[in-house]
């Protein structure tokens, strides 16, 4: 809401003012003060705070009830920063961003707001803006269907919301800015539904005309109790020209794609960036056809992570040549699994709990465990004597002396190794002799 100030100090000045409601006395209202750029004061209940009177260093401590807070500018057009953190214990009236034609940034954390307007136009900005922000962590309120394509001349930079009520993104039907983060992560039931130019009546993730910077995440997270929440999206578009918008992070959790096609994706280099090229697909009811990296971008991927597909039965990820960590499990239909041929060593190991998995070769890694503290956990897949028995013998084979810490579980409902053949037993005992803890059953 906007409003003049009558005094003569604040003559032809404008403010921002929405209600704060403290439910919790402990309740801290903080705003990130140093970044709200155009502001001139804030006002809470009266009490003034700026330059002049000091702004309020750590935040403001408000008694139970409900406050009126005044942010002053010298016009709405310039007020393009809305940070309020650390507001749980408490409730935000009415957000009407809609005269705010220069926002690049909104953030909100806990709590909940009441109606969010934004502006239905936005103009450029002077000084050096590198695309809308939207920031929510866990704020109930936001509209089901957020529209963000006004920003076409911004472009959007950033989403971000954790346990938010938006299952609708509407974006730019190009984006100059290019996302370096797409980020929705929800454990309450809220679908993603949609993210893209068509977002108003699609059910896809489409970024087929959106620019993705380079280091990129596309992070999509929406499950309950560890299942995909009805409703959600069914198809995922990539960007159809790419430039230099290379993935540091593709986890989506909880769709109803029935083939995920990363063929023609492509993936940062290892060490360019903090963090780890990342794989991680979960709870995808639908996926039945996993359709892996190029050669070139496979080789650089480092973490693999697979759980709880479960329609899904084979797995060929044999590009993913540099890989760090593996992690599928739970994959109740997985009945094959095609590892890549290497000589990179793998620090974690986990292929557990997938009921009718068969044998596994190992062999093509031919330095799986050849690193301090490796982890091999291939308990419970409810394997035979004979494939207990191969795997220890193809890991035996495959393993050098002189490292330390190295684990192999291979217990659970899986059968106890034999003397074979293969020999199982000697197998384990050569393993242990070469430093390795070996738990069968």
């Amino acid at each position: 809401m906007a409003g003049q100030n009558p005094s003569r100090q604040f003559r032809d000045k404008e403010y921002f003012t929405f209600d704060l409601t403290v439910t919790d006395p402990a309740y801290v209202f903080r705003f990130n003060i140093a970044q709200l750029y155009g502001l001139i004061r804030l006002e809470v209940n009266g009490q003034i705070y700026d330059e002049i009177n000091g702004w309020p260093p750590a935040g403001l401590t408000l008694p139970i009830g409900t406050h009126e807070v005044k942010m002053w500018t010298r016009e709405l057009s310039n007020l393009r920063w809305f940070d309020l953190w650390q507001m749980g214990g408490g409730t935000l009236g009415d957000l009407d961003f809609s005269k705010c034609k220069e926002m690049y940034y909104l953030r909100t954390w806990y709590g909940s707001i009441g109606t969010l307007t934004l502006p239905t136009t936005t103009e450029r900005l002077t000084n050096n803006v590198t695309g809308m922000s939207i920031y929510s962590y866990a704020t109930q309120g936001y509209p089901t269907s957020l529209d963000l394509s006004p920003w076409i001349n911004i472009g959007i930079n950033q989403i971000a919301m954790w346990n938010g009520s938006t299952e609708r993104w509407i974006l730019p039907t190009n984006n100059p800015a290019g996302f370096r983060e797409l980020l929705i992560s929800d454990g309450t039931g809220t679908p993603i539904r949609a993210v893209g130019s068509g977002a108003a009546t699609s059910n896809t993730v489409d970024l087929s005309n959106q620019t993705l910077k380079s280091y990129c995440v596309i992070n999509l997270q929406s499950m309950t109790a560890g299942a995909a929440t009805p409703g959600n999206y069914n198809d995922i578009i990539w960007p159809t020209v790419w430039g230099i918008g290379n993935l540091k992070d593709c986890s989506l959790f909880g769709n109803f794609c029935t083939t995920i096609d990363l063929s023609s994706v492509p993936f940062i280099s290892q060490g360019i960036h903090v963090g780890y090229p990342r794989i991680a697909l979960s709870a995808q009811d639908a996926l039945t056809n996993f359709i892996k990296p190029s050669a070139i971008e496979g080789a650089k991927i480092e973490h693999f992570q697979l759980q709880n597909n479960d329609l899904l039965t084979s797995l060929d990820i044999g590009t993913l040549t540099n890989l760090k960590n593996i992690n599928i499990h739970t994959q109740t239909l997985l009945t094959s699994i095609t590892l890549p041929s290497t000589t990179t060593p793998c620090e974690v190991t986990y292929i557990e709990d997938n009921p009718v998995l068969g044998y596994i070769d190992f062999k093509s890694m031919s330095n799986l465990t050849d690193v301090n503290n490796a982890v091999v956990n291939v308990a419970s897949n409810n394997w035979t004597a004979t494939i207990v028995n191969q795997v220890l013998v193809d890991l035996d084979t495959i393993s050098s002396a002189g490292y330390t810490g190295r684990t192999i579980t291979i217990d659970g409902t899986n059968a106890a190794p034999t003397v074979g053949p293969p020999d199982g037993l000697t197998a384990k005992a050569s393993l242990m002799i070469k430093g390795f803890s070996v738990t069968t059953n």
